[in-house]
């Protein structure tokens, strides 16, 4: 079935007996014509894509005795709707069934008996479209507080990157081998019935990231059902798997649930962190607040819970909830940040675990460019440009060496994308809306031979004043070995073989961990500070130069300047007093350098909360000639 936008495919019931086999439905003929480019306006595709995202169910099954066999759908709300249909459930099994770009999987609604039993059964869900009102919604089982059944799932595959995996409220629902590549970073949820998760392998890295929080599977007060023990057996991921159970009525049985990284077992007495909000599993996460939970059967004291935010130990932390389980947040983060956390608990039997990670607090309508979209040239003419460009706008458009890029080592990456300047490649980055929709997310790489590569980027940029970010990956980074390239601005000559450049200043692309393990890298001026870039609302050309080779890139970001602004200082005896304004809720940090050529600031006053009114504070140093600045931390 090709190209269908029905609000139901199949609805199977009244009694029904059979076999479905090979049934394919494919959404995909609104979007693209088989090699990544769209045949129909977003003014078409995007109401199917909200309809098809938001109402279809693809095998609705009531009153049935089925065998579903290699059946494959892909873009609907859920995959699978099992529902009551005269008091009868669906009885049913499924091999070899595959649903992809889902919103939710399978949903166990029938509140009548019912079996299901899925063997082989792969599920990629996610929110496809990015539509805010489902960005909560994204599972890939749910079974609901109606469902009176048993449903089973032997050696399933989940990727995508779900809310939640998975989410008992009722029946006896179980999963033995699943195996987990991309999705949740919560967990799953048991709130009734039964839960078994049972050799299950969740991801033991993500795009080479390691340092992502144990698996974790929380069984709420509600949970359990007499005479069944919930189950959490022999499940491992990198950093291990964390129970909490809530429940004082139903047990669970855990034994062998391993961390990979450190070879150890699950131990169900150690506090455990969760539910750390904003985490790094996505991008432009627009807050100033962090928060997370954080449980100990032993109890927890609340100066036992540290949090460190880029370096700095935070004070302000509010905590609600009791000593065996804390909620805490912290409302001092500052939008369009980039920040590295650190979150210690120590539990009144001396137990101590750690959770960290890093993530972006950017507008998600941050203004990006792609590596890959650099200047092109057509019927002879270079230096042009797409000065508002779509997704893989740039596709297969051809480029002039010294005009519009430098590569002094071509044919490494692939000509899939373009078929000629800087090397391009698929990337592994986190999903973009942009290209929720399948269309291929692209790199910049294979600089490591061409130290001296450049790519010019001309547009209308935004008028304001920003920082730069550049999204990047690398393995390497030791201090003598760092992976950097510079970003210019090109004055004159801009589509011809002679350009005259002026260098901003310079990316440092730290080790992050892998070729594909991104992170944001700031541009910095000669002095490591962050350079500030002024733009009127006019065309300008960027070039970004590859100064010593290894790292790939992504994209780039203009991210609005604001986090580091002046202050007042006023001379008063042998002390210089500092006044600024602050914003209630965020938390200030007041630096100085005794000389501009300084490499970095030091810390005068930390932690000086915002009241919405003028702060003042001293430095006792006479005669320093110091430079002084603000940090909204």
């Amino acid at each position: 079935m090709q190209g269908h936008a029905g609000r139901n495919g199949y609805v199977v019931g009244h009694g029904s007996s059979g076999t479905i086999v090979d049934c394919h439905c494919n959404w995909t003929y609104w979007i693209e014509n088989g090699d990544g480019q769209s045949t129909l306006p977003p003014s078409i595709q995007a109401p199917v894509l909200s309809f098809t995202s938001h109402y279809l169910k693809m095998y609705v099954l009531g009153d049935c005795t089925e065998q579903m066999i290699k059946d494959f759908s892909i873009i609907e709300n859920n995959y699978v709707d099992c529902i009551a249909e005269n008091g009868k459930g669906p009885n049913v099994t499924l091999i070899n069934n595959y649903c992809d770009a889902t919103i939710q999987g399978f949903i166990l609604d029938s509140a009548a008996p019912t079996t299901l039993n899925a063997v082989n059964t792969p599920m990629t869900t996610f929110n496809f479209g990015d539509y805010p009102d489902q960005a909560q919604s994204t599972v890939a089982v749910l079974s609901t507080t109606n469902f009176q059944g048993t449903a089973r799932f032997f050696s399933s595959v989940l990727w995508g990157g779900t809310y939640l995996d998975f989410v008992v409220n009722g029946g006896d629902v179980g999963f033995d081998m699943a195996h987990m590549d991309t999705h949740s970073f919560i967990g799953s949820l048991c709130n009734g019935g039964a839960f078994h998760l049972i050799n299950n392998s969740a991801y033991i890295s993500y795009n080479g990231i390691s340092n992502f929080p144990p698996y974790n599977v929380t069984f709420s007060a509600g949970s359990g059902i007499t005479g069944i023990t919930n189950e959490f057996l022999g499940n491992f991921a990198y950093n291990g798997c964390s129970l909490i159970n809530f429940s004082t009525n139903s047990s669970v049985n855990t034994w062998n649930d391993y961390a990979l990284s450190s070879y150890s077992v699950l131990n169900p007495n150690l506090p455990v962190i969760y539910g750390v909000s904003p985490g790094g599993s996505s991008l432009f996460q627009y807050t100033n607040a962090l928060n997370f939970s954080a449980i100990s059967p032993a109890g927890i004291a609340t100066s036992n819970i540290i949090v460190t935010i880029n370096g700095v130990n935070v004070t302000n932390l509010i905590f609600t909830g009791s000593a065996t389980g804390w909620n805490v947040s912290y409302a001092g983060l500052t939008f369009n940040g980039f920040y590295t956390i650190t979150i210690t608990v120590k539990d009144n039997a001396g137990n101590i675990v750690s959770s960290g990670g890093s993530f972006d607090t950017f507008n998600p309508s941050t203004y990006t460019f792609e590596a890959e979209d650099f200047d092109y040239t057509s019927n002879g003419v270079s230096g042009l440009f797409i000065d508002d460009p779509q997704t893989d706008a740039y596709f297969n458009l051809g480029s002039v060496g010294g005009i519009d890029f430098s590569n002094s080592i071509l044919g490494q990456g692939t000509a899939t994308y373009r078929p000629q300047g800087l090397e391009t490649e698929g990337g592994g980055d986190l999903v973009r809306p942009a290209y929720a929709t399948g269309q291929i997310d692209y790199d910049v790489g294979f600089n490591n031979g061409g130290t001296g590569n450049w790519g010019n980027y001309t547009r209308t940029y935004p008028a304001g004043i920003y920082n730069i970010y550049m999204r990047a990956a690398s393995p390497n980074g030791s201090p003598l070995t760092t992976d950097s390239a510079s970003l210019s601005v090109v004055t004159s000559g801009r589509g011809t073989l002679n350009q005259a450049v002026t260098k901003l200043g310079t990316f440092s692309v730290p080790n992050s961990g892998g070729w594909q393990t991104y992170t944001w890298v700031p541009l910095k001026d000669v002095h490591g500070n962050y350079l500030q870039i002024t733009n009127n609302g006019t065309i300008k050309t960027l070039r970004a130069t590859t100064d010593n080779g290894g790292y790939n890139v992504n994209f780039y970001a203009l991210v609005p300047a604001g986090n580091i602004f002046d202050l007042t200082a006023l001379v008063s005896g042998s002390s210089v007093q500092l006044l600024f304004p602050t914003q209630t809720g965020l938390t200030y940090q007041v630096q100085y350098k005794n000389n501009l050529t300084d490499s970095s600031w030091t810390v005068l006053s930390t932690s000086v909360t915002g009241n919405g009114l003028m702060q003042t504070i001293s430095d006792p140093a006479s005669g320093s000639g110091r430079f002084y600045r603000v940090f909204v931390q």
